[in-house]
Protein backbone atom coordinates (compact mmCIF):
# COMPACT_ATOMS: atom_id res chain seq x y z
CA UNK A 1 0.00 0.00 0.00
CA UNK A 2 2.82 2.37 0.80
CA UNK A 3 4.30 1.57 -2.57
CA UNK A 4 1.03 2.74 -4.20
CA UNK A 5 1.07 6.08 -2.33
CA UNK A 6 4.52 6.77 -3.70
CA UNK A 7 3.01 6.90 -7.18
CA UNK A 8 0.21 9.35 -6.35
CA UNK A 9 2.32 12.51 -6.91
CA UNK A 10 3.63 10.97 -10.11
CA UNK A 11 0.08 10.30 -11.35
CA UNK A 12 -0.95 13.85 -10.52
CA UNK A 13 2.03 15.19 -12.44
CA UNK A 14 1.18 12.97 -15.36
CA UNK A 15 -2.39 14.22 -15.35
CA UNK A 16 -1.20 17.80 -15.35
CA UNK A 17 1.22 17.14 -18.17
CA UNK A 18 -1.48 15.41 -20.25
CA UNK A 19 -3.57 18.58 -19.98
CA UNK A 20 -0.77 20.81 -21.21
CA UNK A 21 -0.37 21.63 -24.89
CA UNK A 22 3.23 21.22 -25.95
CA UNK A 23 4.60 23.54 -28.60
CA UNK A 24 7.68 22.18 -30.32
CA UNK A 25 9.42 22.69 -33.65
CA UNK A 26 7.01 20.27 -35.36
CA UNK A 27 3.84 21.81 -33.98
CA UNK A 28 1.40 23.32 -36.49
CA UNK A 29 -2.17 22.95 -35.23
CA UNK A 30 -4.27 21.35 -32.49
CA UNK A 31 -7.91 21.23 -31.50
CA UNK A 32 -7.39 21.29 -27.70
CA UNK A 33 -10.57 19.53 -26.59
CA UNK A 34 -8.90 17.16 -24.12
CA UNK A 35 -6.71 19.97 -22.72
CA UNK A 36 -9.53 22.50 -22.35
CA UNK A 37 -11.54 23.13 -19.18
CA UNK A 38 -14.42 25.56 -18.82
CA UNK A 39 -16.76 27.19 -16.31
CA UNK A 40 -20.19 28.74 -17.03
CA UNK A 41 -20.64 32.26 -15.66
CA UNK A 42 -24.16 33.05 -16.83
CA UNK A 43 -24.79 35.58 -14.04
CA UNK A 44 -21.37 37.29 -14.52
CA UNK A 45 -20.32 36.60 -10.93
CA UNK A 46 -16.64 35.87 -11.68
CA UNK A 47 -13.90 38.35 -12.49
CA UNK A 48 -10.22 38.15 -13.33
CA UNK A 49 -9.41 38.49 -9.63
CA UNK A 50 -11.69 35.62 -8.52
CA UNK A 51 -11.79 33.14 -11.39
CA UNK A 52 -8.40 31.63 -10.55
CA UNK A 53 -9.76 30.08 -7.35
CA UNK A 54 -12.70 28.41 -9.08
CA UNK A 55 -12.95 24.75 -10.08
CA UNK A 56 -13.31 24.21 -13.83
CA UNK A 57 -15.08 21.43 -15.72
CA UNK A 58 -13.27 19.19 -18.18
CA UNK A 59 -14.51 19.84 -21.70
CA UNK A 60 -15.95 16.86 -23.57
CA UNK A 61 -17.51 18.74 -26.50
CA UNK A 62 -17.28 22.04 -28.33
CA UNK A 63 -20.98 22.87 -28.00
CA UNK A 64 -21.13 23.55 -24.29
CA UNK A 65 -24.71 24.70 -23.85
CA UNK A 66 -27.77 26.07 -25.61
CA UNK A 67 -27.81 28.81 -22.97
CA UNK A 68 -26.25 32.08 -24.03
CA UNK A 69 -24.04 34.09 -21.68
CA UNK A 70 -20.48 34.28 -20.38
CA UNK A 71 -18.18 31.26 -20.16
CA UNK A 72 -14.60 30.98 -18.90
CA UNK A 73 -12.06 28.64 -20.51
CA UNK A 74 -8.62 27.65 -19.26
CA UNK A 75 -5.70 25.87 -20.89
CA UNK A 76 -1.93 25.49 -20.44
CA UNK A 77 0.60 25.81 -23.24
CA UNK A 78 4.22 24.71 -22.94
CA UNK A 79 6.62 26.30 -25.41
CA UNK A 80 9.46 23.78 -25.45
CA UNK A 81 11.42 25.63 -28.12
CA UNK A 82 14.30 28.00 -27.44
CA UNK A 83 12.63 30.88 -29.23
CA UNK A 84 9.48 32.91 -28.80
CA UNK A 85 6.49 31.59 -30.72
CA UNK A 86 3.56 33.43 -32.23
CA UNK A 87 0.43 31.35 -32.25
CA UNK A 88 -3.25 32.04 -32.92
CA UNK A 89 -6.37 31.12 -30.98
CA UNK A 90 -8.69 30.58 -33.94
CA UNK A 91 -12.43 30.70 -33.21
CA UNK A 92 -13.61 31.69 -36.68
CA UNK A 93 -16.69 29.48 -36.58
CA UNK A 94 -17.87 30.89 -33.22
CA UNK A 95 -20.35 33.73 -32.80
CA UNK A 96 -19.17 35.90 -29.89
CA UNK A 97 -19.97 39.34 -28.47
CA UNK A 98 -16.95 39.75 -26.23
CA UNK A 99 -13.60 37.99 -25.74
CA UNK A 100 -10.94 38.63 -23.11
CA UNK A 101 -7.74 36.61 -22.88
CA UNK A 102 -5.68 36.65 -19.66
CA UNK A 103 -2.32 35.13 -18.83
CA UNK A 104 -1.59 33.87 -15.32
CA UNK A 105 1.55 35.59 -14.03
CA UNK A 106 2.73 36.32 -10.49
CA UNK A 107 -0.41 34.89 -8.87
CA UNK A 108 -2.75 37.11 -10.91
CA UNK A 109 -4.24 37.43 -14.36
CA UNK A 110 -2.71 39.86 -16.84
CA UNK A 111 -4.80 40.87 -19.89
CA UNK A 112 -3.17 39.99 -23.23
CA UNK A 113 -6.15 40.46 -25.55
CA UNK A 114 -9.52 42.18 -25.37
CA UNK A 115 -12.31 42.33 -27.92
CA UNK A 116 -15.34 44.38 -27.06
CA UNK A 117 -16.56 46.29 -30.11
CA UNK A 118 -17.87 49.75 -29.36
CA UNK A 119 -21.30 48.91 -30.71
CA UNK A 120 -21.63 46.05 -28.19
CA UNK A 121 -21.92 48.68 -25.50
CA UNK A 122 -24.96 50.05 -27.29
CA UNK A 123 -26.63 46.71 -27.93
CA UNK A 124 -25.63 43.47 -26.24
CA UNK A 125 -27.14 41.49 -29.11
CA UNK A 126 -24.33 42.39 -31.53
CA UNK A 127 -21.72 39.78 -32.31
CA UNK A 128 -18.45 39.14 -34.12
CA UNK A 129 -17.46 36.34 -36.51
CA UNK A 130 -14.18 35.20 -38.09
CA UNK A 131 -12.12 35.96 -34.97
CA UNK A 132 -8.48 34.89 -34.73
CA UNK A 133 -6.49 35.99 -31.65
CA UNK A 134 -2.68 36.42 -31.85
CA UNK A 135 -0.71 35.18 -28.83
CA UNK A 136 3.05 35.39 -28.25
CA UNK A 137 4.76 32.68 -26.18
CA UNK A 138 8.12 33.27 -24.51
CA UNK A 139 10.85 30.70 -25.03
CA UNK A 140 10.85 27.64 -22.74
CA UNK A 141 7.79 28.91 -20.89
CA UNK A 142 4.68 27.17 -19.58
CA UNK A 143 1.80 29.63 -19.88
CA UNK A 144 -1.66 29.32 -18.41
CA UNK A 145 -4.38 31.23 -20.26
CA UNK A 146 -7.88 32.17 -19.14
CA UNK A 147 -10.34 33.06 -21.89
CA UNK A 148 -13.58 34.88 -21.07
CA UNK A 149 -16.17 34.67 -23.84
CA UNK A 150 -19.65 36.16 -24.08
CA UNK A 151 -21.87 34.09 -26.39
CA UNK A 152 -24.97 35.99 -27.63
CA UNK A 153 -26.76 32.85 -28.89
CA UNK A 154 -25.35 29.44 -27.95
CA UNK A 155 -22.06 28.46 -26.32
CA UNK A 156 -20.21 26.96 -29.26
CA UNK A 157 -16.43 27.31 -28.91
CA UNK A 158 -14.58 25.54 -31.78
CA UNK A 159 -11.10 26.56 -30.65
CA UNK A 160 -8.09 25.76 -32.84
CA UNK A 161 -4.52 26.66 -31.89
CA UNK A 162 -2.23 27.24 -34.85
CA UNK A 163 1.19 28.62 -35.61
CA UNK A 164 1.40 31.89 -37.54
CA UNK A 165 2.52 30.04 -40.67
CA UNK A 166 -0.29 27.52 -40.54
CA UNK A 167 -2.83 30.23 -39.77
CA UNK A 168 -1.86 32.09 -42.94
CA UNK A 169 -2.13 28.86 -44.91
CA UNK A 170 -5.57 28.11 -43.45
CA UNK A 171 -6.81 31.58 -44.41
CA UNK A 172 -5.57 31.17 -47.99
CA UNK A 173 -7.08 27.72 -48.37
CA UNK A 174 -10.35 28.88 -46.84
CA UNK A 175 -10.65 31.72 -49.34
CA UNK A 176 -9.79 29.34 -52.18
CA UNK A 177 -12.43 26.80 -51.10
CA UNK A 178 -15.03 29.50 -50.71
CA UNK A 179 -14.24 30.89 -54.15
CA UNK A 180 -14.54 27.43 -55.74
CA UNK A 181 -17.79 26.62 -53.98
CA UNK A 182 -19.59 29.89 -54.65
CA UNK A 183 -18.28 29.93 -58.22
CA UNK A 184 -19.79 26.47 -58.68
CA UNK A 185 -23.08 27.67 -57.17
CA UNK A 186 -23.15 30.62 -59.59
CA UNK A 187 -22.56 28.30 -62.54
CA UNK A 188 -25.42 25.99 -61.48
CA UNK A 189 -27.65 29.01 -60.91
CA UNK A 190 -26.98 30.36 -64.42
CA UNK A 191 -27.59 26.94 -66.01
CA UNK A 192 -30.93 26.49 -64.25
CA UNK A 193 -31.97 30.06 -65.04
CA UNK A 194 -31.18 29.44 -68.72
CA UNK A 195 -33.28 26.26 -68.65
CA UNK A 196 -36.13 28.19 -67.03
CA UNK A 197 -36.08 30.87 -69.74
CA UNK A 198 -35.77 28.43 -72.62
CA UNK A 199 -38.11 25.64 -71.45
CA UNK A 200 -40.66 27.81 -69.62
CA UNK A 201 -40.77 25.19 -66.84
CA UNK A 202 -41.56 26.59 -63.38
CA UNK A 203 -39.78 23.81 -61.51
CA UNK A 204 -36.44 25.37 -62.51
CA UNK A 205 -37.57 28.60 -60.84
CA UNK A 206 -38.55 26.77 -57.65
CA UNK A 207 -35.16 25.09 -57.59
CA UNK A 208 -33.42 28.45 -58.02
CA UNK A 209 -35.33 29.72 -54.98
CA UNK A 210 -34.29 26.63 -52.99
CA UNK A 211 -30.67 26.97 -54.15
CA UNK A 212 -30.65 30.62 -53.10
CA UNK A 213 -31.94 29.67 -49.64
CA UNK A 214 -29.23 27.04 -49.12
CA UNK A 215 -26.56 29.44 -50.33
CA UNK A 216 -27.76 32.08 -47.86
CA UNK A 217 -27.31 29.51 -45.11
CA UNK A 218 -23.70 28.86 -46.09
CA UNK A 219 -23.03 32.58 -46.49
CA UNK A 220 -24.25 33.11 -42.92
CA UNK A 221 -21.86 30.52 -41.47
CA UNK A 222 -19.01 31.88 -43.60
CA UNK A 223 -19.54 35.31 -42.04
CA UNK A 224 -20.63 37.01 -45.27
CA UNK A 225 -23.60 38.81 -43.73
CA UNK A 226 -21.46 39.98 -40.83
CA UNK A 227 -18.95 41.52 -43.24
CA UNK A 228 -21.77 43.29 -45.11
CA UNK A 229 -24.05 44.41 -42.27
CA UNK A 230 -21.50 44.66 -39.40
CA UNK A 231 -24.19 45.31 -36.78
CA UNK A 232 -27.87 45.88 -36.21
CA UNK A 233 -31.15 44.11 -35.52
CA UNK A 234 -31.25 42.47 -38.96
CA UNK A 235 -27.80 40.91 -38.57
CA UNK A 236 -28.63 39.52 -35.14
CA UNK A 237 -31.90 37.93 -36.30
CA UNK A 238 -31.05 37.07 -39.90
CA UNK A 239 -30.43 33.41 -39.02
CA UNK A 240 -34.13 33.05 -38.07
CA UNK A 241 -35.19 34.40 -41.46
CA UNK A 242 -32.69 32.18 -43.32
CA UNK A 243 -33.69 28.99 -41.49
CA UNK A 244 -37.38 29.56 -42.24
CA UNK A 245 -36.55 30.49 -45.85
CA UNK A 246 -34.71 27.18 -46.33
CA UNK A 247 -37.62 25.16 -44.95
CA UNK A 248 -40.20 27.05 -47.03
CA UNK A 249 -38.17 26.93 -50.25
CA UNK A 250 -37.39 23.23 -49.79
CA UNK A 251 -41.05 22.32 -49.23
CA UNK A 252 -42.20 24.34 -52.27
CA UNK A 253 -39.54 22.86 -54.55
CA UNK A 254 -40.17 19.25 -53.51
CA UNK A 255 -43.94 19.67 -53.84
CA UNK A 256 -43.60 21.13 -57.33
CA UNK A 257 -40.90 18.74 -58.52
CA UNK A 258 -42.63 15.53 -57.38
CA UNK A 259 -46.16 16.82 -58.15
CA UNK A 260 -47.15 15.59 -54.69
CA UNK A 261 -50.75 16.93 -54.73
CA UNK A 262 -51.51 14.44 -57.53
CA UNK A 263 -50.63 11.52 -55.25
CA UNK A 264 -51.45 12.99 -51.82
CA UNK A 265 -54.50 15.26 -51.95
CA UNK A 266 -54.02 16.86 -48.50
CA UNK A 267 -50.26 17.41 -48.67
CA UNK A 268 -50.57 21.16 -49.28
CA UNK A 269 -52.76 21.70 -46.22
CA UNK A 270 -50.56 19.55 -43.99
CA UNK A 271 -47.37 21.18 -45.26
CA UNK A 272 -48.82 24.66 -44.76
CA UNK A 273 -49.77 23.81 -41.18
CA UNK A 274 -46.23 22.70 -40.34
CA UNK A 275 -44.73 25.76 -42.05
CA UNK A 276 -46.94 28.03 -39.96
CA UNK A 277 -45.63 26.36 -36.81
CA UNK A 278 -42.03 26.85 -38.00
CA UNK A 279 -42.78 30.51 -38.71
CA UNK A 280 -44.28 30.96 -35.23
CA UNK A 281 -41.17 29.42 -33.63
CA UNK A 282 -38.84 31.69 -35.63
CA UNK A 283 -40.89 34.76 -34.73
CA UNK A 284 -40.88 33.67 -31.07
CA UNK A 285 -37.08 33.48 -31.15
CA UNK A 286 -36.89 37.02 -32.51
CA UNK A 287 -39.33 38.37 -29.92
CA UNK A 288 -38.01 36.55 -26.84
CA UNK A 289 -34.34 36.21 -27.85
CA UNK A 290 -34.54 32.58 -26.68
CA UNK A 291 -32.47 30.45 -29.03
CA UNK A 292 -34.42 27.33 -28.03
CA UNK A 293 -37.27 28.44 -30.30
CA UNK A 294 -34.95 28.55 -33.32
CA UNK A 295 -33.50 25.16 -32.38
CA UNK A 296 -37.01 23.70 -32.29
CA UNK A 297 -37.79 25.39 -35.62
CA UNK A 298 -34.71 23.75 -37.14
CA UNK A 299 -35.70 20.34 -35.79
CA UNK A 300 -39.24 20.70 -37.13
CA UNK A 301 -37.91 21.97 -40.46
CA UNK A 302 -35.69 18.90 -40.85
CA UNK A 303 -38.68 16.71 -39.95
CA UNK A 304 -40.82 18.37 -42.63
CA UNK A 305 -38.21 17.93 -45.35
CA UNK A 306 -37.61 14.33 -44.22
CA UNK A 307 -41.34 13.62 -44.58
CA UNK A 308 -41.34 15.09 -48.09
CA UNK A 309 -38.30 12.97 -48.96
CA UNK A 310 -40.11 9.88 -47.65
CA UNK A 311 -43.11 10.68 -49.85
CA UNK A 312 -40.68 10.72 -52.77
CA UNK A 313 -39.66 7.17 -51.84
CA UNK A 314 -43.32 6.09 -51.79
CA UNK A 315 -43.94 7.25 -55.37
CA UNK A 316 -40.85 5.58 -56.83
CA UNK A 317 -42.88 3.28 -59.06
CA UNK A 318 -45.32 5.97 -60.16
CA UNK A 319 -42.80 8.71 -60.83
CA UNK A 320 -39.50 7.94 -62.57
CA UNK A 321 -37.81 11.22 -61.76
CA UNK A 322 -38.61 10.77 -58.03
CA UNK A 323 -35.67 8.38 -57.90
CA UNK A 324 -33.25 11.11 -58.91
CA UNK A 325 -34.66 13.43 -56.28
CA UNK A 326 -34.39 10.83 -53.51
CA UNK A 327 -30.81 10.07 -54.54
CA UNK A 328 -29.74 13.69 -54.93
CA UNK A 329 -31.32 14.97 -51.74
CA UNK A 330 -30.36 12.01 -49.50
CA UNK A 331 -26.85 13.17 -48.66
CA UNK A 332 -27.79 16.70 -47.58
CA UNK A 333 -30.91 15.49 -45.76
CA UNK A 334 -28.94 13.18 -43.50
CA UNK A 335 -25.70 15.08 -42.89
CA UNK A 336 -27.17 18.59 -42.40
CA UNK A 337 -29.00 17.67 -39.15
CA UNK A 338 -25.78 16.08 -37.88
CA UNK A 339 -24.13 19.47 -38.35
CA UNK A 340 -26.96 21.75 -37.25
CA UNK A 341 -28.71 20.02 -34.35
CA UNK A 342 -25.58 19.64 -32.17
CA UNK A 343 -25.00 23.39 -32.61
CA UNK A 344 -28.63 24.13 -31.80
CA UNK A 345 -29.05 21.94 -28.73
CA UNK A 346 -25.53 21.89 -27.31
CA UNK A 347 -25.02 18.19 -28.08
CA UNK A 348 -21.85 16.27 -28.80
CA UNK A 349 -21.11 16.68 -32.48
CA UNK A 350 -20.66 14.02 -35.13
CA UNK A 351 -17.56 15.50 -36.72
CA UNK A 352 -19.50 17.04 -39.62
CA UNK A 353 -17.72 20.13 -40.93
CA UNK A 354 -19.13 23.00 -42.94
CA UNK A 355 -16.86 22.03 -45.82
CA UNK A 356 -18.41 18.55 -45.83
CA UNK A 357 -21.84 20.12 -46.18
CA UNK A 358 -20.62 22.17 -49.13
CA UNK A 359 -19.28 19.09 -50.89
CA UNK A 360 -22.59 17.35 -50.30
CA UNK A 361 -24.38 20.44 -51.62
CA UNK A 362 -22.32 20.44 -54.81
CA UNK A 363 -23.18 16.79 -55.45
CA UNK A 364 -26.84 17.54 -54.76
CA UNK A 365 -26.81 20.43 -57.26
CA UNK A 366 -25.47 18.22 -60.03
CA UNK A 367 -27.98 15.43 -59.42
CA UNK A 368 -31.01 17.68 -58.96
CA UNK A 369 -30.18 19.78 -62.02
CA UNK A 370 -30.05 16.60 -64.09
CA UNK A 371 -33.23 15.35 -62.38
CA UNK A 372 -35.14 18.53 -63.27
CA UNK A 373 -33.96 18.29 -66.89
CA UNK A 374 -34.96 14.62 -67.01
CA UNK A 375 -38.35 15.48 -65.51
CA UNK A 376 -38.92 18.12 -68.16
CA UNK A 377 -38.15 15.61 -70.91
CA UNK A 378 -40.57 13.08 -69.42
CA UNK A 379 -43.37 15.64 -69.14
CA UNK A 380 -42.65 16.85 -72.68
CA UNK A 381 -42.97 13.29 -73.93
CA UNK A 382 -46.28 12.92 -72.08
CA UNK A 383 -47.45 16.22 -73.52
CA UNK A 384 -46.59 15.15 -77.07
CA UNK A 385 -48.61 11.97 -76.57
CA UNK A 386 -51.60 13.86 -75.19
CA UNK A 387 -51.28 16.44 -77.95
CA UNK A 388 -51.32 13.79 -80.67
CA UNK A 389 -54.35 12.16 -79.06
CA UNK A 390 -56.06 15.55 -78.90
CA UNK A 391 -55.32 16.23 -82.56
CA UNK A 392 -56.71 12.84 -83.52
CA UNK A 393 -59.82 13.55 -81.48
CA UNK A 394 -60.24 16.96 -83.10
CA UNK A 395 -59.91 15.42 -86.56
CA UNK A 396 -62.64 12.90 -85.75
CA UNK A 397 -64.74 15.60 -84.19
CA UNK A 398 -64.38 17.80 -87.24
CA UNK A 399 -65.38 14.92 -89.51
CA UNK A 400 -68.52 14.37 -87.47
CA UNK A 401 -69.32 18.09 -87.39
CA UNK A 402 -69.27 18.26 -91.17
CA UNK A 403 -72.11 15.77 -91.32
CA UNK A 404 -74.14 17.40 -88.52
CA UNK A 405 -76.50 20.30 -88.81
CA UNK A 406 -74.73 22.85 -86.73
CA UNK A 407 -77.31 25.55 -87.49
CA UNK A 408 -79.73 24.15 -84.90
CA UNK A 409 -77.25 24.85 -82.12
CA UNK A 410 -74.76 27.70 -82.60
CA UNK A 411 -72.34 26.28 -79.98
CA UNK A 412 -71.79 23.10 -81.97
CA UNK A 413 -69.75 24.81 -84.68
CA UNK A 414 -67.13 26.25 -82.28
CA UNK A 415 -64.49 23.79 -83.43
CA UNK A 416 -65.21 24.65 -87.07
CA UNK A 417 -64.89 28.35 -86.33
CA UNK A 418 -61.62 27.77 -84.44
CA UNK A 419 -60.31 25.82 -87.42
CA UNK A 420 -61.23 28.74 -89.68
CA UNK A 421 -59.43 31.16 -87.34
CA UNK A 422 -56.43 28.87 -87.43
CA UNK A 423 -56.30 29.05 -91.22
CA UNK A 424 -57.08 32.78 -91.49
CA UNK A 425 -54.71 33.99 -88.77
CA UNK A 426 -51.90 31.42 -89.05
CA UNK A 427 -52.40 29.99 -85.57
CA UNK A 428 -50.07 27.17 -84.53
CA UNK A 429 -51.43 23.80 -83.41
CA UNK A 430 -50.64 24.61 -79.79
CA UNK A 431 -52.30 28.02 -80.04
CA UNK A 432 -55.35 26.33 -81.54
CA UNK A 433 -55.54 23.95 -78.56
CA UNK A 434 -55.32 26.85 -76.12
CA UNK A 435 -57.96 28.81 -78.08
CA UNK A 436 -60.34 25.85 -77.88
CA UNK A 437 -59.90 25.69 -74.11
CA UNK A 438 -60.45 29.46 -73.80
CA UNK A 439 -63.71 29.11 -75.72
CA UNK A 440 -64.76 26.53 -73.11
CA UNK A 441 -64.28 29.15 -70.35
CA UNK A 442 -61.32 27.34 -68.77
CA UNK A 443 -58.84 29.24 -66.59
CA UNK A 444 -55.09 29.31 -67.29
CA UNK A 445 -54.53 26.80 -64.49
CA UNK A 446 -57.19 24.44 -65.87
CA UNK A 447 -55.73 24.73 -69.37
CA UNK A 448 -52.22 24.07 -68.05
CA UNK A 449 -53.37 20.94 -66.21
CA UNK A 450 -55.36 19.75 -69.23
CA UNK A 451 -52.50 20.19 -71.71
CA UNK A 452 -49.69 19.22 -69.26
CA UNK A 453 -48.04 22.61 -69.60
CA UNK A 454 -47.02 25.29 -67.14
CA UNK A 455 -49.22 28.33 -66.47
CA UNK A 456 -46.48 30.60 -67.86
CA UNK A 457 -46.53 28.65 -71.13
CA UNK A 458 -50.32 29.05 -71.36
CA UNK A 459 -49.97 32.80 -70.78
CA UNK A 460 -47.31 32.93 -73.50
CA UNK A 461 -49.59 31.25 -76.07
CA UNK A 462 -52.57 33.37 -74.98
CA UNK A 463 -50.60 36.57 -75.65
CA UNK A 464 -49.70 35.28 -79.13
CA UNK A 465 -53.37 34.51 -79.82
CA UNK A 466 -54.43 37.99 -78.71
CA UNK A 467 -51.77 39.56 -80.89
CA UNK A 468 -52.70 37.55 -84.00
CA UNK A 469 -56.44 38.10 -83.55
CA UNK A 470 -55.92 41.77 -82.64
CA UNK A 471 -57.85 41.46 -79.37
CA UNK A 472 -56.95 41.74 -75.70
CA UNK A 473 -59.59 39.95 -73.61
CA UNK A 474 -61.19 36.52 -73.38
CA UNK A 475 -64.58 38.08 -74.02
CA UNK A 476 -63.19 39.39 -77.29
CA UNK A 477 -62.14 35.83 -78.17
CA UNK A 478 -65.73 34.66 -77.86
CA UNK A 479 -66.98 37.65 -79.85
CA UNK A 480 -64.44 36.80 -82.54
CA UNK A 481 -65.83 33.27 -82.71
CA UNK A 482 -69.35 34.61 -83.12
CA UNK A 483 -68.23 36.84 -85.99
CA UNK A 484 -66.38 33.99 -87.76
CA UNK A 485 -68.32 32.32 -90.56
Amino acid sequence: MRFFYLFIPFLIIQTTVSQTIKIDTLFSEINPLSELVYLPDLDNSFHASTIVKQSFITATKLNFSIKKGTYWFKLKIDNTTKESKKIFFDIREAIVSQVNVYKFESDSLKPVFSLKPSHVLENEHEFVQNLSIPITLAELEISEFYIKVLFPKTANFPLHIRTAENEAKIVRYSLLRQGLYYGFVLMVFIINFFFYLSLKENVFLYYLIFLTAITCGFLYYDGFFYEILQKGWLLYNIDSFIHFYITLAGALFITKFLQLPIYFKTINKIGLSFLIVVAILCISQIITDNFLFLALADALGFFILAVYWTLGVFIFKKNDYARFFVLGYSLMLFITPLFMLPLDFGLSGFGIKLESLKLGGMLEMLILTYAITYRTKVLQKEYNFVSSELHAFMDKYMALKKTAQSATNPDEDVVTKIENLKQNYALSDRETEVLLCISQHKTNKEIADYLYLSVNTIKFHTRNIYEKLDINTRAAVRNKLKETL
